[in-house]
């Protein structure tokens, strides 16, 4: 998610301000200091274009 924000150039207190979270819950997020709710991943991907899949783990052949 960091590295998504940081290719396109956006700031955490600008991101913050577009997911509707507060600055400081999001730069601990981002840094792996605060879990993220399923609520805040799902607007995160939205806002950065980048797909929930991108996060799954790999499924393994039967």
């Amino acid at each position: 998610m960091e590295q998504a924000r940081w290719e396109r150039g956006i700031g955490v207190a600008e991101l913050a301000r577009r997911v509707g979270v507060d600055r400081k819950r999001l730069w601990r997020v981002l840094n792996g200091e605060r879990a993220m709710r399923a609520d805040e991943f799902v607007r995160l991907c939205a806002e950065l274009r980048v797909g929930l899949a991108d996060f799954a783990a790999p499924t393994r052949p039967r």
